[in-house]
């Protein structure tokens, strides 16, 4: 039950996605809803959760968050825990996308080996 921080592939159960969630007083506070995305080397979404519209566009997720933002910076953490199926993870560059609605907040890569 112990968290233990890796990037050896065979190793990694969970993908732990930090952001922060900057001021900006001209969004309405109120409940927000991120979707993340995290695509292996095989170009796969891990943890696939299924899809969510936006009029035309689909989007597959891992996770979804919701928060409650009050036009203050905050952070904002989501645990993605890969599906039996996908483990052990491969080694390789991983994709990891942040979605709010269909719009692309934030992006990053990172490399398990």
């Amino acid at each position: 039950g112990k968290r233990i921080e890796t990037k050896r592939a065979v190793n990694a159960e969970n993908i732990e996605v930090c952001l922060t969630i900057l001021d900006n007083h001209l969004t309405e506070m109120g409940n927000k809803e991120l979707y993340i995305q995290i695509v292996n080397p095989s170009n796969n979404v891990v943890a696939d959760k299924g899809a969510v519209n936006f009029d035309e566009e689909s989007l597959i997720y891992s996770a979804k968050n919701t928060f409650y933002y009050d036009q203050n910076s905050q952070d904002v953490c989501v645990s993605v825990k890969a599906d039996p199926s996908d483990r052990p993870l491969e080694k390789g560059i991983y994709r990891v996308s942040v979605f709010h609605g269909p719009q692309k907040i934030a992006s990053a890569n990172f490399i398990l080996d």
